[in-house]
């Protein structure tokens, strides 16, 4: 019985989109590539003999492979990126389609008689691809395992390629260590060492800045500190095995979408030059928690070292029972007071945050690593840390006062997924309110409607306003927490 082989193909698609003005301002959001295994069942008459790589390093009949990016350039880069995964078994396995009819739909090609390992999928469509989710269960995993995050050496980008910064790298089974030069006679360099852990562990961590990468329930992977220029991420994947003996031929294939951008860079044809564009639609979107933690690593700088800017700002953040309003004033750069504009918490556990000087502990500081590090009340934990990102929205995320104009999409997660609003604000103040996406069930949904919900936001002009929004149903239930949500959907809307 043979046993079986894998062996790379020279499938990777390359789309890629730069958009440069000035200096400072540069995204890349359609940088993707596929990596492909292909193998032979242990019925099929073929040699044996393991094999294959994985962008970036590969060492050939090993299964090390890291992913991992690198800043070239001279400006600080945030980057985040998403896994999708396929596989599909039988004759033909990993035989693509290169035709289209005439309407350029893809016509399947005729000697690929495999099937999917997830129904639904299809190996000329990456887009049906499975987003890896850490810590899911996933069918993907009875056949494949991987392991996420560590370290390892990269050869820096040939200087004739960083004219291209939509530039991909594959060293192939080249081994690169600390003694490794490139044709430019560059030195290697070693990454940092990666943490790989979900977003929700990352907050109970307390919102580390530094050498992690943190996966969110929407399956995008954010590097949580600024890649510095001649420096890298740390590995993502680091390696991929096949662990269970296939009987058929097979095609297995992972797509990795990497969006890169700037801190700083004005408006070009509309759309922001910057990190705030990861939260367009258009681009993947992102959930409140990753806004939330792309503002905070912005912001830190990587050190924590930078002064706030004076004056007074108000930052609104989703609590256990309603949104949370803080007033926060900056003077010389340090935070002089903290202060309640609106709540709906417990008053047990607002008392506890009052008794305890927790508003007091943000006096003096002047970073967002140093507001990060206030520790919660324990008694408190969730109106604590609400309060505490919502500090640091004040002073990084604030909403406009008036609010822009235009007609924007927020998102916040619901009851059984993410809420999607679409807010059109004229003259500085809200004009209307429409849900563009939910999935709740109807009879809770129907209660804001009959209920006149979104009509409520109609004319305000505030983040305050929006907060205090009246709720008419009873205080734990669904429809309350839906409520919070189109609340919470309407401010990401409104920091647009």
């Amino acid at each position: 019985m043979l046993k079986n082989r894998k062996k790379l193909i020279g499938a990777a698609i390359l789309c890629l989109m730069a958009t440069i003005v000035g200096t400072f301002a540069w995204t890349n959001f359609d940088a993707s590539i596929i990596n492909a295994w292909f193998g032979v069942g242990t019925g099929s008459n073929q040699d044996a003999g393991p094999g294959g790589t994985l962008h970036n390093n590969h060492v050939e009949n090993d299964p090390s492979k890291q992913i991992f990016v690198e800043n070239w350039g001279d400006e600080e880069l945030f980057v985040r990126i998403r896994l999708s995964e396929y596989m599909e078994q039988g004759e033909g396995a990993g035989e693509i389609s290169e035709e289209v009819d005439q309407e350029n739909n893809i016509i399947p090609n005729p000697a690929n008689k495999a099937t999917p390992l997830v129904s639904g999928t299809n190996i000329n469509e990456s887009t049906t691809w499975i987003t890896h989710l850490l810590g899911s269960q996933s069918d993907f995993r009875d056949h494949w395992e991987w392991n996420m995050g560590g370290q390892t050496y990269f050869l820096p980008a040939l200087r004739a390629s960083r004219t291209d910064r939509s530039f991909v790298n594959n060293v192939g089974n080249t081994v690169v260590t600390a003694d490794s030069e490139n044709d430019d006679g560059e030195r290697a360099i070693q990454t940092p060492t990666a943490q790989v852990m979900t977003m929700a562990e990352w907050n109970t961590a307390g919102n580390p800045v530094g050498d992690y990468w943190v996966f969110d329930t929407d399956g995008w992977a954010y590097w949580a500190s600024p890649i510095q220029p001649g420096d890298a991420t740390g590995v993502l994947l680091h390696e991929v095995t096949l662990i269970s003996e296939q009987e058929s031929d097979y095609f297995y294939g992972i797509k990795v979408d990497a969006q890169m951008a700037t801190e700083n860079g004005d408006e070009v044809d509309g759309l922001l030059d910057n990190y705030l564009r990861f939260g367009d639609q258009s681009n993947g979107g992102w959930t409140t928690d990753g806004e939330s933690l792309m503002n905070l690593i912005v912001a830190s700088n990587g050190t924590g070292s930078s002064l706030f800017n004076d004056g007074t700002f108000t930052g609104v953040v989703r609590g256990a029972w309603d949104l949370i309003v803080v007033e926060v004033t900056v003077l010389n750069g340090a935070i002089t007071s903290v202060e309640t504009v609106f709540h709906r918490e417990t008053q047990e556990y607002w008392a506890m945050l009052i008794s305890d000087n927790f508003f007091g502990r943000f006096v003096g500081l002047n970073s967002v690593a140093e507001v990060n590090g206030v520790d919660a009340v324990s008694e408190a934990t969730v109106s604590a840390v609400a309060v505490r990102e919502a500090v640091i929205n004040a002073i990084v995320d604030t909403v406009p006062n008036p609010f822009n104009d235009g007609t924007f999409t927020g998102t916040a997660t619901g009851v059984l997924d993410e809420i999607v609003v679409e807010v059109t604000v004229l003259n500085g103040a809200i004009a209307s309110v429409e849900a563009v996406s939910q999935q709740e069930t109807s009879e809770n949904w129907d209660m804001l409607v009959s209920d006149n919900f979104f009509g409520r936001f109609d004319g305000l002009g505030s983040d305050v306003e929006v907060a205090e929004v009246y709720i008419a149903f009873e205080r734990d239930s669904e429809a309350t927490s839906i409520a919070v949500a189109t609340k919470a959907a309407v401010i990401d809307a409104l920091r647009q």
